[in-house]
Order: C-alpha cells, then structure tokens, then sequence
C-alpha cells in the first residue's frame, strides 16, 4: 500500500483503492514516540491485514507482524547476569529505556544507575549515549527486559580485584 497521511495516533494507508489504518502500537516491536519516525508520506509499504470491521467501514492494519516478534525467542539471545552495550532511546522520571536491539527495549531503573542518589538523569544521559550494563531480569510474557549499570560496576571491580590477586609469575 501507499501512505496518505500520517498522524499521532498512527498512518492511513490505501491498499488499492480502500484506506486503512496502521495504529502507532501496530508498527514496531519497540515503542514509536511518533509514526514520523518510521514512515513518510507518499511511502510504498508492504502491511498485514489485521481486521476489517465491515460495519464501521475499518481496516487494521500492522507493520510489525512482518518481522518475527523478538519476544519469542529472547532467552537465546540474552541471559541474566549478560553484559551488554545499550543506546539510551528515553529519560523517564524512574529511569532510562535503552535499546538491546532495533526491536528491543529494556529499563535500567533509577535504583540501578548509581550508588550516589540521582536527582536528574538528563545530568547523566542523553538520547543516544551508549551504556554498558548487566542484564538483571528478563521477563518474555511481560516483554520487560531489567538492567542494571550498578551490577555492571560491581563485576568490573571484582574482576579488578581479582585480577590484582594474581601472583606476578615473572621470576
């Protein structure tokens, strides 16, 4: 289909010569602050039909059932106790949403940035800053991904540590 028209909520896309709906929720596995961000106007687009409702005239249409849901199989590509490389995607007042992939979003809890009290993230972070962190809890049924940059910074410095135990070999 073709985009006619985007707004907040979601993309009008004519699909030969009948109009349906593509609802923000509907795009991508991972949240969309606004459907500009994925889609233009006049944009060629292929879409999954998700309903018609004959009697309100309504086509639902999807763009994120064409990609496999990365729910399904996220025990295979991250662990608890996994540290990874994330891009910070949104500040919110508990905490900051990071990227793990295109379709993944986890939380790192303002209880997990620091030891020190944070008053204000955006004094810390901004949009796009990567971050290394451990993955803490993965919960695939409630598409919740935990992490933590302090238990992060607890295996670096017991890996330190530990590494400064080992007896100089050289004689």
């Amino acid at each position: 289909g073709r985009v006619t028209s985007i707004k907040d909520f979601g993309a009008f896309v004519d699909i030969g010569g009948v109009e349906g709906l593509v609802h923000i929720s509907e795009m991508s596995w991972s949240r969309v602050l606004h459907p500009s961000d994925i889609l233009k106007t006049g944009q060629e687009i292929e879409v999954f039909v998700l309903g018609v409702d004959k009697q309100n005239n309504k086509i639902s249409l999807g763009l994120k059932q064409l990609k496999p849901d990365p729910w399904i199989n996220i025990n295979s590509k991250f662990s608890i106790d996994q540290i990874v490389e994330v891009k910070v995607s949104r500040l919110v007042k508990f905490g900051i949403f990071v990227s793990l992939s295109d379709d993944l979003e986890g939380l790192i809890h303002i209880s997990e940035i620091s030891f020190d009290r944070v008053e204000k993230l955006d004094s810390l972070f901004q949009v796009g800053d990567i971050v290394k962190a451990k993955i803490i809890k993965i919960i695939p049924e409630d598409q919740k991904i935990g992490l933590s940059i302090k238990a992060y910074l607890v295996d670096q410095n017991m890996q330190t540590n530990e590494e400064s135990d080992v007896p100089n070999s050289s004689n």
